[in-house]
């Protein structure tokens, strides 16, 4: 704490840099701690986000020659609309697939996830045993998790393949069960659905726990429901979380790939669960980083004003609630 002290004459001397410690001692703060705290994510900040955009943009409007790196203008933007936006081209089946599992998310997860913490939150009989179940896929590794389901689908051995062509379920081997192209998107949008339910249980469960006990207690006087109580008193309360994910998972659009080459690798035939993220990553490692960077570039302008005008749209839905 910075202090003033007056000297023999009455005068305020210089601030002094010395502070109490909780034991009446005095010492002397450190500038130098401070500032070596806030140059780490100040560098991590230039070099992993300003320098490397820099060089991403940079790098969209060059593409490799046998020479070399040569400039070639828009050439590859304007292969990024023609791919993704043309209907035929596999980047196109990769806009598709991400729409779905960002529509699948907003329509499926987030209901789901909700209900979910609305049983956790009324503590309803056997609710610890399901916030295991769906708390598992967030402390497990991916790969791992990832791997588990890949043989629980297995035609071999897999016992989800074998309880569901117990009951008339059948996906052809030949056509490479439910991992193969006919099936293999439908297959990582369960699978989404299954890994990201613990997380958004977690947040909701959380913000559910905040509702002051007084206004539970009063519905319940009331002779409010159990399903008028969800929706009419919890909902809005929760709305800020709601809002706040619900934006977020719009950034599921452009950023969702890892389950889907995890799992199928892009398909049998290497497109059918393709998404963006994955086709750009697909795109880098293919040898083509001015294409790919020109994708991430067009991408990142496309989403900005799609992600400020949902929330916006959000805000107006699900207006914020103090208590």
């Amino acid at each position: 704490m910075i202090t003033k002290r007056k000297g023999a004459d009455g005068v305020k001397n210089r601030p002094s840099n010395k502070s109490k410690t909780a034991d009446g001692s005095i010492t002397r703060h450190a500038p130098w701690f401070v500032t070596a705290n806030l140059a780490i994510p100040t560098i991590s900040f230039f070099v992993f986000t300003v320098y490397l955009t820099i060089q991403m943009v940079v790098l969209s409007f060059q593409t490799m020659t046998i020479d070399g790196w040569a400039f070639c203008g828009f050439k590859n933007y304007v292969g990024t609309m023609k791919d993704f936006f043309i209907p035929g081209y596999e980047s196109n089946m990769a806009l598709i697939n991400s729409l779905k599992i960002w529509v699948w998310h907003m329509i499926t997860t987030y209901p789901f996830a909700i209900f979910m913490s609305y049983v956790f939150f009324k503590k309803m009989p056997g609710n610890f045993a399901f916030r295991i179940i769906y708390m598992l896929p967030m402390v497990v590794p991916i790969s791992v998790m990832t791997m588990v389901f890949t043989w629980a689908l297995d035609p071999s051995i897999g016992f989800i393949h074998n309880a569901l062509s117990a009951i008339g379920i059948h996906q052809p081997v030949e056509s490479g069960g439910w991992l193969g192209n006919d099936s293999a998107f439908n297959t990582v949008m369960v699978y989404a659905f299954w890994s990201g339910a613990g997380g958004q249980v977690l947040y909701f469960a959380g913000n559910m726990s905040r509702i002051p006990g007084e206004v539970i207690e009063s519905a319940r006087l009331d002779g409010v429901g159990f399903w008028r109580e969800l929706f009419q008193i919890v909902l809005p309360l929760i709305a800020p979380i709601i809002n706040t994910l619900l934006v977020l998972n719009v950034g599921t659009v452009t950023g969702f790939w890892l389950p889907s080459s995890l799992l199928t690798n892009g398909g049998a035939k290497g497109y059918m669960a393709k998404t963006i993220a994955y086709k750009i990553m697909d795109t880098a490692y293919g040898s083509n980083a001015g294409l790919s960077s020109a994708m991430g570039v067009s991408f990142s302008l496309i989403m900005m004003p799609i992600v400020m005008g949902f929330r916006k749209l959000m805000d107006k839905l699900l207006p914020g609630v103090e208590y």
